[in-house]
């Protein structure tokens, strides 16, 4: 996150900077500093550039002079890494941009906390054919899903039909089984029902004891990334150990059980959830203004990344970059 050098101070409200868990700082310029652009240059010119005595060039000059955006990214994305919610990292992230503010200037620098719930920490997942030709296969566990108790086995069913209807003969069948989905019914005038149906197999799945559930990541390169937990995914998902296979990969076990072969999978999906609910934290931080102190303005953005990934696209240049103004207030008196 870049905080403004004390150039901007004299151009900006009263900002709070706060967030889902941190805080960036967007560049306001008051209407009363601003000054009238130019006309237009040529015919059909929608925009001129500011002249250079403009407070708007005295902002974007000290931005190209001074700017850390670029390395803030990289202390979040590499020096410290994944950031999952309830996780060590993301406390350390939080340690990190506090530190940081007040080395920029920023004033009242706080953590508040609030209760997030169970934490989560996913182990090496692993998965091979037992049947076929015994190759690994790549997937990763569902956040907040299920551990299994070790490396388990089980035959694959897969759940298939061109209706709602055509679900009715796989309950009953669950036991023990590693479960997919191939081609399911289209959602069309029946949607109602097929939701009902889908929502039936979950429970099912569950209370018959099935082994897992696999689904495919949808990604390319072989990627495995899941973007979300458990009770995101809605009713539908069973309440089992619950993996997403690489697209290769969950292609190569859909043909297998779709041509009638007999399909036997070896899992293990390790994962510890904490047994009571933990802290989490918003890192509060303001920089005072002047001529409209009694304004506030309130930025905020996401500090926190999936445990698979970094997040050097998504939350991280939220925090180390302005880009989500949320709401101009007028400070009560």
């Amino acid at each position: 996150m870049s905080i403004p050098s004390p150039l901007y101070q004299d151009l900006m409200p009263s900002i709070r900077i706060a967030g889902a868990s941190v805080l960036l700082l967007s560049l306001f310029v008051s209407p009363a500093h601003s000054q009238a652009p130019p006309p237009a240059s040529r015919p059909g010119a929608t925009a001129v550039a500011a002249s250079d005595t403009t407070a708007t060039a005295r902002i974007i000059r000290e931005i190209a002079a001074n700017q850390r955006a670029m390395t803030d990214l990289a202390w979040l994305t590499y020096n410290i890494g994944p950031r999952l919610t309830g996780s060590d990292k993301l406390v350390r992230a939080h340690a990190w941009a506090e530190s940081t503010l007040v080395a920029r200037g920023a004033a009242n620098v706080h953590r508040e906390a609030y209760t997030f719930g169970r934490s989560w920490t996913r182990g090496p997942a692993t998965a091979r054919f037992l049947t076929q030709n015994g190759d690994p296969i790549a997937l990763a566990a569902l956040g907040w899903s299920k551990p299994t108790p070790g490396p388990v086995k089980g035959d694959v069913l897969m759940v298939t039909g061109k209706t709602a209807g055509d679900l009715e003969k796989y309950f009953g069948q669950f036991k023990g089984r590693i479960v997919i989905y191939g081609d399911m019914p289209p959602w069309d005038a029946d949607s109602l029902n097929l939701n009902a149906v889908r929502d039936r197999l979950a429970v099912a799945i569950r209370d018959e004891g099935a082994t897992a559930f696999l689904a495919s990541a949808g990604k390319r390169e072989g990627l495995t990334m899941t973007g979300g937990p458990v009770w995101r995914l809605g009713t539908w998902s069973p309440q089992v150990p619950f993996a997403f296979v690489s697209t290769k990969d969950f292609a190569a076990i859909r043909r297998a059980a779709g041509s009638g072969e007999k399909v036997t999978l070896e899992i293990n999906l390790p994962s510890s959830t904490s047994t009571a609910p933990v802290q989490a934290y918003n890192t509060i931080a303001e920089i005072p203004g002047t001529d409209l102190a009694s304004e506030m303005v309130i930025i905020g953005a996401h500090i926190d990344s999936w445990d698979l990934g970094t997040a050097p696209r998504t939350t991280a240049p939220e925090s180390s970059r302005s880009s989500r103004p949320c709401v101009r207030y007028r400070r009560p008196a």
